[in-house]
């Protein structure tokens, strides 16, 4: 057994620990969203919690991929959904299967790619107004720059302008 395989049983019991003594129906536990996370990415789970925010509380995961990459998942308290998936951390070298409907990331990082020719920096999978977008940020000659595309059809929702140079004025 490896030193991160015992790190994980020692922070899992932890958390049995931590967890709602007093548990009802009407929130999920952190051994339902381990289940529920393993269905959306394969990785190891280093770090799971409650933490709470204005609107409410919700379980964040912090993943790490067999190659390395990094993402945190937040999941909905009650019902286990998924608020937001990302990655500030690559390589990039993994799938996500989000369901509803959702693109592949592969495909969507690929997207952006070819069309800015700029590298991947991060990402982002959330809901805005009821529809999912990737957002994605690389790098380029004007700085940098967030992508965001609609997660169901895949249609680039807005990209930077890039900008011309400016052109000389000829002196007289």
């Amino acid at each position: 057994m490896s030193k991160f395989s015992i790190l994980l049983i020692i922070t899992f019991f932890s958390f049995l620990k931590v967890s709602y003594s007093a548990s009802n129906d009407s929130t999920i536990s952190l051994m339902q969203s381990i289940e529920i996370a393993d269905k959306i990415i394969e990785g190891d789970i280093i770090k799971a919690e409650r933490k709470f925010r204005e609107k409410g509380t919700f379980v964040e995961l912090e993943i790490l991929t067999p190659k390395g990459g990094r993402m945190i998942l937040e999941l909905e308290n009650k019902t286990g959904n998924m608020l937001s998936l990302e990655s500030k951390e690559g390589p990039f070298e993994y799938e996500i299967y989000p369901g509803n409907n959702i693109q592949l990331l592969s495909k969507m990082k690929k997207s952006v790619e070819e069309n800015t020719g700029d590298e991947v920096l991060k990402w982002k999978l959330s809901q805005k107004k009821e529809v999912w977008e990737y957002e994605f940020w690389t790098i380029s000659k004007t700085g940098k720059a967030n992508i965001r595309i609609n997660a169901d059809s895949g249609e680039i929702i807005s990209k930077p302008i890039k900008k011309e140079p400016k052109k000389k004025k000829k002196s007289k």
